[in-house]
């Protein structure tokens, strides 16, 4: 968990689809070390690698991300989806003598590719798991 709301890729080293591992040989130009942060987004936890290893799926707090790493050493933000807790599950979640500040949230943790086009996605969403599916071409909201 990078709290302080950067990821760091090693784009060379790990890939994050499920049972596939990618690995380069110490000074092959593939082998990067990149950063990559946006202004309020913490918690980057769930990583997926797109199947052309073109985008790079990233799940944080109230949120999941799709960033273009096709370009060696570089990482850009393509798209961003917000999924935050309603207020109701938020009061819910304090009510369980949870953390507003820290707890009461909803942290991605399980990204996986259905298809070609769509990503099953679940999360914490403050104490009361909720999974859902998303569009991933482009990234956008398909809540089911």
């Amino acid at each position: 968990r990078f709290g302080s709301g950067k990821v760091v890729v090693g784009l060379g080293t790990f890939c994050c689809v499920p049972s596939t591992t990618t690995g380069w040989h110490k000074g092959d130009p593939r082998r990067t070390l990149t950063h990559f942060s946006q202004a309020n987004v913490l918690h980057y936890d769930i990583f997926l690698l797109s199947e052309d290893e073109e985008e790079l799926y990233v799940g944080a707090r109230d949120r999941v991300l799709a960033l273009a790493v096709g370009t060696p050493g570089t990482i850009r933000a393509k798209a961003s989806i917000t999924w935050g807790p309603t207020a109701e599950k938020t009061s819910q979640c304090a009510f369980k003598k949870k953390s507003q500040e820290t707890e009461c949230f909803n942290f991605i943790r399980v990204l996986v590719p259905l298809n070609q086009t769509h990503l099953y996605v679940c999360g914490t969403y403050a104490f009361s798991p909720a999974c859902t599916y998303i569009v991933s071409v482009p990234l956008r909201g398909g809540w089911g």
